[in-house]
């Protein structure tokens, strides 16, 4: 038994769990296999701020048939994968390489290049590019079938908890909604900086599953891709039992200021094209847990690189409140998710180990 569950990484295991479920939902609901285009709300904005290369996107999909429509959405975001692919290992190179020129001399650093120069080959190897990329073609796939059960959650319960929530906000925030206050905080001029991390997200995902894949040991990679992935199949159990649509879609008056801005023409698409696309994944927000996960394990890797997430973990709490995107409440419940699967990850003893237990960081020094 324990060599039949070993085919298959923890990860990948996972990823089979959400690709059954989405699966059984659509034929328990007799639906038609999803449109994954539709799925995503392709074009995907952190792909591309010029609206002219978005409408040609949308044009590109619209126009074209049902195979094209279902692997865009894969090529587009494994774009992502192989842009920062190929950043880190730039990086990893450039830096490893100076360390070794300005810190070394003699035959100490005859020894420290040679130590280079092997583990750029190992790095480089058609074997470790293909490991690698079956943990990220893995995430990939996570977030097109979170996307798709997204979309079924008013067909597996319609009863919004949008009331409840707005009344919560009221309560935590002294009679007010939570997004007033940070707007009375920031005021208008801050939005665009605010939108702009905001869409940002799917690019910090990637960035940073990317820099676990490169560079980190096995066995912390596989704790933060499972947590990860743990985290939105959890968080789309939770959307299920208590769904909604979010604040900026149930008062829209409250956010008429976001209306001439990209992050509320962004959020105006979402409510032309409802009736195939759920609006947001609510209670708990996905965007928080994400990347109070990605801070956990980066602190533990480097002080330094966690830090950069801690603060941009403060900024999703921002923007998620301060965009109507989410009630507080959304984010409190993301903080103990985010908790849940790492203490859950960390735990899980079953490893898999089809590879070197050793990412990037080598410790090239002698």
């Amino acid at each position: 038994m324990r060599k039949v569950l070993s085919v298959l990484m923890p990860l990948e295991w996972l990823v089979v769990i959400f690709g059954v479920l989405a699966l059984g939902l659509y034929y328990l609901l007799e639906l038609p296999l999803p449109n994954l285009y539709a799925a995503l709300n392709l074009p995907l904005p952190h792909l591309s701020s010029a609206e002219a290369a978005s409408g040609s996107t949308q044009d590109v999909a619209s126009a074209s048939s049902a195979t094209v429509k279902f692997l865009l959405p894969f090529l587009l975001l494994f774009t992502l994968s192989i842009e920062n692919y190929a950043f880190i290992l730039l990086v990893f190179f450039a830096w490893s390489g100076l360390e070794v020129l300005l810190g070394r001399g003699g035959d100490r650093g005859r020894v420290s290049w040679a130590r280079f120069g092997s583990s750029v080959l190992g790095r480089v190897s058609l074997a470790q590019i293909f490991q690698d990329f079956r943990f990220l073609s893995a995430m990939v796939l996570v977030f097109a079938e979170f996307a798709v059960l997204k979309n079924l959650t008013p067909r597996v319960n319609s009863v919004s908890w949008d009331s409840w929530l707005v009344e919560s906000d009221k309560l935590l925030c002294g009679g007010k909604m939570c997004s007033e206050i940070l707007l009375g905080w920031f005021g208008v001029a801050a939005l665009d900086a605010i939108s702009d991390h905001y869409i940002f997200f799917l690019r910090y995902v990637s960035l940073v599953a990317t820099f676990f894949v490169v560079a980190a040991p096995r066995r912390t990679s596989q704790q933060f891709l499972f947590a990860i992935t743990a985290a939105y199949l959890f968080g789309i159990l939770w959307v299920y039992g208590m769904p909604s649509t979010g604040p900026t879609f149930v008062n829209k008056e409250l956010y008429a200021f976001l209306a001439d801005h990209k992050i509320g023409k962004l959020q105006q698409g979402l409510l032309v094209s409802q009736n195939e696309v759920y609006l947001i994944s609510g209670l708990p927000s996905l965007h928080v847990a994400i990347v109070m996960i990605g801070s956990i394990f980066l602190w533990k890797i480097s002080r330094l690189l966690g830090a950069a997430s801690w603060v941009f973990f403060v900024l999703t709490l921002n923007s998620t409140v301060y965009l109507g995107w989410h009630y507080l409440l959304d984010d409190v419940a993301a903080i103990f998710l985010a908790l849940a699967v790492v203490w859950l990850a960390k735990r899980c003893a079953w490893e898999w180990r089809g590879f070197s237990s050793q990412g990037l960081f080598l410790g090239l020094k002698d």
